[in-house]
């Protein structure tokens, strides 16, 4: 994962465009309002196996970082969180096409 995709994820929270934590994603989740959820490698397969079973809409990607180094990007130690604006969701999307490529 790129620094660039770190400063997203950072630009993203100080724009208060984030939900983080597991009870406030699967609510982002039940609301629709969730536009990409993300979980990193040490996030428990039950976050994995609960956002899936919600049917959101929703893409969901696993990070190839952990939550501690997630956390100095966006200042709070999470496992899950979800991206609630369209422009920032789109964004990480492409960064994440362009660093699989």
């Amino acid at each position: 994962m790129t620094q660039k995709t770190l400063s997203y994820l950072g630009l993203c929270r100080r724009a208060g465009k984030l939900a983080l934590g597991h009870d406030a994603v699967a609510e982002a989740v039940r609301g629709k309002s969730a536009k990409i959820c993300l979980l990193t490698q040490d996030a428990s397969p039950r976050h994995k196996r609960e956002l899936e079973a919600a049917q959101t809409t929703a893409d969901i990607v696993l990070m190839p970082i952990t939550s501690q180094e997630l956390s100095y990007s966006i200042g709070k130690k999470v496992c899950v969180l979800a991206v609630t604006d369209d422009g920032f969701a789109k964004a990480l999307k492409k960064q994440f096409e362009e660093e699989a490529t």
